[in-house]
């Protein structure tokens, strides 16, 4: 690791972030927040709506890239990312029964206990397709084998999901749509209180799992003989992923590419695979391109905010065929 050049980096990464912070909390008001001369009105939106929207982005893209990095070492695969396991399938199903299939029994919520509903369906509709991945790795302890489950996993949701479209209102269809573009905004100081712990100790656990990370690179009877316990190490990893993923998915929606696109620019600006390198990269990388894609959701067009899933794609698909063209040489 050269020092030097890293923390000149990191610093650089560091302090962009950091202005893109004050850019969020202050979009609109910023002549007046730099004057401190801020209307109780604007007091009100910064503390209520733009401070919580602001974290959920830092969070919500720190969460997504430590897992599409974790996700790229263990499989292999330049192309992994946090979805692979099925999780985001799901989610979206658990999402698609509270939102379409509820409305068949002439259930319909409104307003938080709708937004509630939501969150809770979407974290166990992750939870229990995680659960089902376990089982799958536990037993058949092969990690191509969970690629393919998480693969099945995900076919069998969309087809679940496609049934109770074809059956569900046009009111309920739009609403479970308007959900799959995701969302910053809708997250509250309420969820941000179990949004913030969650991602925080998935991210703690992730960083006690780099070395062991560095070893699997190499292969798995590498780092068997140098002291990994690579079975416990996939289970940890998996349920990281699940954790920072489910969350993700539960409070903000599928944001995509955001885990397979940021661990291939850090790799990029950093020009290392080392764990101890990448991990605090992709943790400031994935904030600052996160934040970067909620700001331009905002302030593209004026008076009107584009889905944020729209300029996660236009950032990501592009990495994504760098990817393809790049192959072997990658940094995986």
């Amino acid at each position: 690791m050269k020092f030097p050049s890293e923390i000149y980096k990191f610093s650089l990464l560091l302090i962009l972030t950091l202005i893109l912070v004050f850019v969020s909390i202050g979009l609109g008001s910023f002549s007046h927040l730099l004057h401190f001369n801020l209307s109780e009105w604007e007091i009100i939106s910064i503390r209520e709506i733009r401070l919580p929207r602001t974290i959920a982005a830092v969070l919500s893209g720190i969460a997504l890239a430590v897992s599409g990095m974790q996700m790229q070492s263990v499989f292999r695969n330049p192309l992994a990312g946090p979805y692979v396991l099925g999780i985001s399938s799901g989610g979206a199903l658990g999402v698609a029964i509270i939102t379409m299939g509820f409305s068949a029994f002439g259930l319909h919520l409104s307003g938080y206990a709708a937004f509630s509903s939501v969150v809770i369906a979407s974290a166990l509709g992750s939870l229990l397709f995680l659960l089902v991945i376990f089982a799958v790795y536990l037993r058949l302890k092969n990690p191509v084998s969970v690629l393919v489950a998480g693969v099945l996993l995900g076919s069998s949701a969309s087809a679940l999901v496609s049934i109770l479209q074809y059956f569900a209102s046009e009111r309920d269809i739009k609403s479970f749509v308007v959900w799959t573009m995701g969302s910053l905004g809708s997250i509250d100081q309420k969820q941000l209180s179990i949004f913030i712990p969650v991602v925080i100790a998935g991210i703690i656990l992730s960083f006690f799992l780099n070395n062991a990370l560095n070893l699997l690179r190499a292969g798995d009877e590498y780092a068997s003989v140098l002291g990994v316990k690579v079975k416990l190490t996939r289970i940890l990893i998996f349920i990281t992923t699940g954790l920072l993923t489910g969350s993700v998915m539960a409070f903000c929606g599928p944001l995509a590419f955001i885990g397979v696109a940021v661990p291939h620019i850090t790799r990029m600006i950093f020009n290392s695979s080392d764990h101890r390198v990448i991990f605090p990269g992709v943790i400031l990388t994935g904030a600052f391109v996160m934040l970067g894609a909620d700001i331009l959701s905002r302030s593209l067009i004026q008076d009107i905010q584009i889905p944020v899933n729209s300029v996660t794609s236009l950032v990501g698909i592009p990495v994504v065929f760098w990817v393809l063209f790049k192959g072997r040489k990658l940094f995986v």
